[in-house]
């Protein structure tokens, strides 16, 4: 998966492949969701994974409340709004299911609709984009 390393504050280009996993002797790596600590030579540092999506967006002058993400893996169960509508912070855009759990996504913010990245039936993963906002004035 493309994405970004982010080492003290600068984005370095990388990509993980799923299972992959190397051993080098004198290295502890400890993996907390997006934080990974290595400690290597006796020095802890620590690195944060960021989606390419989600840097470019920051890059851009986007904002998290500009777009509505998955909190976890799962599947559209309904769509309320559609681009161009506008929303109250709060008010439910979309229900999705994650293990017959449902989950009413919210606006985080008041705004206008600018895409809605998913349809009902599809599947997405975690941290996927369900709903943008037009980029607050």
């Amino acid at each position: 998966m493309p994405g970004f390393f982010l080492i003290d504050g600068i984005a370095h280009p990388a990509a993980l492949l799923p299972g992959a996993a190397f051993d080098v002797a004198g290295v502890t790596v400890a993996i907390d969701g997006d934080h990974i600590w290595v400690h290597l030579d006796g020095e802890t540092h620590e690195l944060v994974w960021q989606d390419a999506i989600t840097h470019y967006e920051e890059e851009a002058g986007g904002s998290a409340d500009d777009v509505a993400r998955a909190p976890m893996p799962g599947s559209v169960i309904q769509v309320a709004v559609a681009a161009g509508d506008a929303v109250a912070a709060g008010e439910t855009m979309m229900i999705i299911e994650s293990m017959k759990l449902e989950t009413a996504i919210k606006a985080p913010r008041d705004g206008v609709v600018d895409a809605v990245h998913v349809a009902v039936g599809q599947t997405f993963e975690r941290d996927a984009a369900l709903v943008s906002l037009e980029l607050a004035a």
